[in-house]
């Protein structure tokens, strides 16, 4: 296996790449078609397009005014965020992103577009270099690299997360690279890419870093004589190691940073208990998913062409050659099967299948290779080929009824596969041909996945994607677009409640209260939990709001509720409309409070967690929650008030079995509602509570079976998929509504990976004006529920506004929200001045300009001990890591400095001893 010929490589890449670019257009013809943009009308409009958004507008503003600082904090990231933690993840550190500042502002659009396009470009590039590196030929090369890119994690889950191909394009340009330190070749390339795939992703780093170690192993002991492997085993590893370790360095201002944030995220102090296997559901899920078109449990959307799949007992026939590919194919399916490495892989989490596209990589190497050989392909290839299809699908035929088109296709195109090769063993000087055969066979493989995956005819895939031209539109049509309207003056935050609600602050630029990005702070997810926060509760890394309750709105610091005009009943208790545009309005708060006031009582953290949910909210409007050290001089606040129980009758049951005494739901049909009578509420919040609930689902599939009349095609093809997604048990809704108040609250099962054992409902159905007579309780799946207790709950506003005015009245004045900085003055008879601002490390703080200790208060946010009379309080940040992160990286570029400087002189001796004659 030797690398191609370098003049030979230039104009083959270029032909080779000109084709690629023609097989991307076919895969993602239906977007062109359809006049569809690649921004996912989930995740793409609440993570990825407002983060490439705000990265826009943080880079062009430091470099208009470098002299005002780069911003590391900014409140329009969720209640507040270290921008440097919260976007490592996404585009600060990605050299993809670099490209959208070549766009104007108003063509963000165009350029997220750009970007996966060119991410798919750049993932085929990088796999032929590879295929060509490891001496396979250039048309079979070419066929490696389209079966690589079009596997499941690019043609469709990228589309949904970009920048999930990155690791796609840095994990065989990191193989490349660890070919070439292993024959002693080119070692900045090792750190190079190092350096790029760890300051582009932190996660995907850590993928890259497990499979390069097994396949940085493997090769050694493939390339290295059997008589010198452990002795050259040390300073191989320590050269290659030592290299790898140049390029972290260099990355370490988004690694440390990033480090730092996980350790204090809900997800980073998760603790799982791996199991020894998987259940036989998730094998079934796996074995289709990986031709089909199906998504398998636990994200292992694989969708290989079969040509890999039949290459494969070609590839172990060749008893003498191919031992390191051999060992990674197995390993890599040993990693997917066996629940241990899925921990492993996601962080020591709950296991997750994000690696399985390397499988591809895998595949394609062998389908290149086998293709490459000089020796025609022969009878016994041919049988191996038929034994291992007829094998594979032989199972699919077995697990995956009913057969749809996503399991016939692929069997389909297998044939194919078997027929080409039959040809080339009956016509065996016929090479070129079967060669050139093979991969138009494979691109109409991809046309056809991408066709079951986006085509209209087939699946409404394309309409959870935004119309071209019409992101921005998006924003500017929503309720938070009225955020700009609104009075500038002053530090306040605004709610939206109408979709696009997570991150929109990011792009309409205000002051926000929803977060949606992969890392949280812990404190949030933990105040969420505190207060029963409903409808957001199956994540740790999303946060979106109050839900309307009025105690928690004003304590944080909410101003502005933005609704639509037939949404405006679930306005919070004491907002009045300011502003309409038509079906939007806009409400402001009279009892909001400003980002800073003063607490005269505390209560303690353990006293607080024997609170009931609701007892906590009713607690914090009158103390602060603390540790138990904080603040030992004020007065503890023992009690709190209970919210009323309101009396219930049942009125409606339909399609479900409601038995109170035994404390069940036993829902019979999709479409159901417990209907529950109860007298007029007047003056106060209404809440609906379910304690300590389980479900089961049933099994999509399996009812539909069961119905008396026979199922439709496109019902036994839409339950199977749903069956097969392992979406259905993971989720479950339920819808609670009164007096023209929805709510919908998404409830985790304990099979999910996100469950985080909560096990209790409960839902605010806004301030009542005596307008409400019942309750109604649906759910969205057949199934049955039990609980410990349904319960009807009141509070009552009447005290409400006294005590706000009481908080109000030692509030934090004159604050000026600064580049990482937050000032103001307090005037109090002395407590703990409560900031709601996020917890972080990075904060420090002064009084009259003597350093002051920081504690974390109400959960989520931050408090300050200030003694009685008039103070001047400033607060400055730093992102957490940032000055370790950048020492780090300065002594990195040192050693590659010194790395450069040692081979220059190498290279300068060397050429100094040829010319005077040595060999």
């Amino acid at each position: 296996m030797q690398p191609p010929a370098r003049r030979e490589d230039a104009r083959t890449f270029a032909l080779s790449m000109a084709a690629f670019a023609l097989i991307t257009l076919v895969a993602y013809w239906s977007f062109v078609r359809t006049g569809t943009s690649f921004v996912w009308q989930y995740d793409g409009i609440d993570q990825h397009y407002p983060a490439l958004y705000f990265f826009n507008r943080w880079i062009r503003g430091f470099l208009h005014a470098p002299g005002a600082g780069l911003p590391l904090w900014s409140s329009e990231i969720g209640m507040g965020a270290d921008v440097f933690s919260t976007l490592g993840f996404y585009v600060i550190g990605d050299p993809f992103a670099l490209l959208s500042l070549l766009f104007p502002m108003s063509q963000m659009e165009a350029a997220y577009n750009t970007m996966f396009l060119v991410r798919v470009m750049c993932t085929g590039a990088a796999s032929l270099w590879y295929l060509r590196t490891m001496g396979a030929k250039p048309l079979p090369a070419l066929t490696g690299a389209v079966l690589y890119t079009f596997s499941g994690l690019i043609l469709f889950t990228a589309t949904m997360h970009p920048f999930f191909m990155n690791v796609a394009v840095f994990l065989p340009l990191m193989f490349v690279a660890i070919e070439w330190a292993l024959r002693r070749k080119r070692p900045w390339m090792l750190v190079l890419v190092t350096f790029l795939s760890a300051a582009a992703n932190f996660y995907f780093f850590y993928l890259i870093v497990l499979l390069s170690l097994v396949y940085g192993v493997a090769r050694y002991f493939e390339l290295t004589p059997a008589d010198e492997r452990w002795r050259r085993l040390a300073p191989t590893a320590i050269r290659l190691v030592g290299l790898a370790a140049i390029g972290v360095a260099l990355a370490a201002p988004t690694l440390v940073t990033s480090a730092m944030m996980i350790g204090n995220t809900a997800r980073g102090q998760a603790v799982y208990s791996p199991q020894f296997l998987y259940s036989f559901t998730d094998y079934r899920t796996m074995i289709t998913a990986l031709v089909a078109t199906n998504r398998s449990t636990n994200f292992s959307f694989m969708t290989f062409s079969m040509l890999g799949i039949i290459m494969v007992p070609v590839l172990f026939r060749r008893t003498k050659r191919y031992p390191a590919l051999k060992f990674l194919i197995v390993a890599l399916a040993a990693f997917i099967v066996l629940p241990i490495f899925g921990y492993l892989f996601n962080g020591f989490t709950f296991p997750n299948f994000r690696y399985s596209f390397a499988l591809g990589l895998f595949l394609a190497l062998a389908t290149a290779l086998v293709l490459s050989e000089d020796k025609p392909l022969g009878r016994n290839d041919l049988l191996a080929m038929a034994g291992g299809y007829l094998g594979y699908a032989a199972l699919l035929l077995l697990i995956a009824q009913p057969l749809g088109r996503a399991v016939l296709a692929p069997l389909i195109i297998g044939a194919g596969f078997l027929a080409l090769f039959a040809f080339g063993v009956l016509w065996p000087h016929r090479t070129r041909a079967l060669q050139v055969a093979v991969l138009l066979l494979l691109v109409t493989n991809v046309a056809v996945n991408s066709a079951l995956l986006f085509n209209p005819r087939y699946t409404n895939t394309l309409t959870t994607y935004v119309e071209a031209g019409e992101v921005q539109a998006t924003y500017r049509k929503s309720a938070g677009s009225l955020a700009r309207l609104l009075p500038q003056a002053g530090f306040y935050r605004v709610e939206n409640s109408e979709w696009p609600d997570y991150n929109e602050a990011m792009v309409d630029r205000f002051n926000g209260t929803s977060f949606y990005f992969s890392l949280m702070d812990g404190g949030l997810t933990r105040l969420k939990s505190d207060l029963g926060l409903e409808s957001q509760r199956l994540y740790s890394f999303s946060f979106n709001g109050f839900n309307g309750r009025a105690i928690p709105t004003a304590l944080f610091g909410t101003e502005y509720y933005l609704t639509r005009a037939d949404e405006s009943s679930a306005t919070p208790f004491g907002f009045t409309r300011v502003l309409k545009r038509g079906t939007r309005e806009a409400y402001r708060n009279q009892y909001a409070l400003p980002l800073g006031f003063v607490y005269d009582s505390v209560m303690n953290r353990g006293a607080f967690d024997s609170l009931s949910t609701l007892e906590r909210q009713s607690t914090m409007l009158v103390a602060a929650v603390v540790d138990t050290a904080t603040a030992p001089a004020l007065p503890r606040t023992l009690t709190a008030t209970a919210p009323i129980e309101v009396p219930y009758s049942v009125v409606e049951t339909e399609g479900l079995d409601f038995d109170p005494v035994a404390r069940t739901v036993t829902r019979t049909d999709s479409d159901n509602m417990l209907v529950l009578g109860i007298p007029p509420v007047n003056d106060a919040e209404l809440y609906v509570e379910i304690t300590r609930f389980e479900n089961t689902i049933v099994d999509p599939l399996q009812r539909l079976k069961q119905r008396k009349d026979a199922p439709t095609r496109v019902e036994l093809e839409r339950a199977q998929s749903l069956t097969n997604s392992m979406i259905w048990p993971w989720t479950l809704h339920t819808y609670v509504e009164s007096g023209g108040v929805q709510r919908s609250l998404l409830w985790a099962t304990p099979l999910s990976p996100y469950h985080w054992g909560e096990d209790t409902h409960l839902a605010h159905l806004g301030y009542q004006r005596s307008e409400a007579t019942t309750v109604g309780i649906g759910w969205e799946a057949v199934g049955t529920t039990t609980y410990d207790s349904l319960r009807v709950l009141k509070v009552p506003m009447d005290g409400f506004p006294a005590a706000i005015e009481k908080l109000r009245s030692q509030a934090m004045t004159d604050i000026v929200v600064g580049t990482n900085t937050v000032s103001g003055t307090v005037t109090s008879d002395g407590g703990l001045l409560f900031l709601s601002i996020p917890m972080s490390k990075g904060w420090t703080a002064t009084i009259d300009g003597e350093p002051a200790a920081i504690h974390s208060a109400n959960s989520a946010f931050m408090g300050i001990e200030v003694p009685a009379g008039t103070h001047r309080i400033e607060l400055r940040f730093v992102a957490p890591g940032i000055k370790l992160g950048l020492g780090i990286a300065a002594v990195g570029l040192v050693a590659l400095l010194g790395l450069i400087g040692f081979g220059i002189v190498t290279a300068r001796r060397a050429k100094i001893v040829i010319s005077s004659g040595g060999e």
